[in-house]
């Protein structure tokens, strides 16, 4: 296989074509969503990609995210295809790739893709409960699926919980399978939610920012990037300086890395 060097500013803009298509598809379906993360800084700060990054992020409901994959796994002959990600995201992230572009990236050969975040609902009196069983399930995932699953037989501590309570199966609560589906019946237990006032889930970062009202998403405002419109938070201010503090001010130079991108031939 034929591995070619290309350049940050090559990369972005095969990642603006597929930028475009996804928003297309979004527009063709009436799906709602936002730019999010360090693309989100970038189209408030630079009016399109931070000069130095290397990947998309985008937020949406999970009730459109269905509706996405549903219509990507339809479309059998497209050059993009759309997968939910399992590991440590689950299950809060979808990625849209191209299929015509196969990179090395970070090391890891994948194909050209788009990060897709799913956001849920809640009622606004259920939140501190829900976060909270949602803090502690997916804590008992990440050891299960990392010290547990990962390392036994061979680590001591899975041998000793592998013998807790003869009465009640050790699978039973710490099986990766069964956590999965607890997650997930929780996140979605309110997806159909029609209230105007609500709180938004956004479980990659839960314990980082808690749940958000609704109204910092809302209706999106439209926004420059590179040379097109894209759609961001209403209340994008409050959503990245919870997350990132003074993402105005750019990281110092040394801080500014530019990872090595290839595109992979046949």
């Amino acid at each position: 296989m034929n591995k070619k060097q290309i350049t940050v500013e090559e990369f972005q803009k095969l990642l603006l074509l597929a930028m475009k298509y996804f928003d297309s598809v979004c527009k063709e379906l009436n799906i709602k969503y936002y730019l999010t993360f360090g693309t989100l800084i970038g189209a408030v700060r630079h009016k399109g990609f931070i000069p130095w990054d290397d990947d998309v992020d985008i937020y949406i409901f999970r009730e459109d995210y269905d509706k996405l994959k549903a219509y990507f796994d339809s479309q059998k002959d497209s050059n993009y295809m759309f997968k939910g990600i399992d590991g440590d995201t689950f299950p809060s992230l979808g990625r849209l790739y191209n299929k015509n572009y196969k990179i090395e990236l970070r090391r890891l050969e994948t194909y050209l893709h788009i990060d897709v975040f799913i956001l849920d609902k809640c009622p606004i009196d259920k939140g501190e409960q829900i976060h909270k069983k949602i803090s502690s399930l997916r804590k008992l995932y990440r050891f299960t699926k990392e010290k547990l699953e990962g390392m036994a037989p061979y680590n001591p501590q899975s041998r000793k919980l592998l013998k807790i309570n003869k009465f009640i199966p050790f699978t039973i609560f710490f099986n990766s399978n069964y956590l999965r589906k607890k997650i997930l019946n929780v996140l979605t237990k309110y997806s159909g939610l029609t209230d105007d006032n609500y709180m938004v889930i956004d479980y990659f970062n839960l314990d980082k920012i808690g749940l958000l009202n609704c109204d910092v998403f809302g209706q999106p405002l439209e926004n420059q990037f590179e040379d097109t419109i894209f759609p961001i938070p209403k209340g994008y201010d409050t959503l990245l300086s919870k997350i990132f503090g003074d993402y105005m001010t750019p990281p110092p130079e040394s801080k500014r890395f530019v990872n090595p991108v290839y595109l992979l031939e046949e």
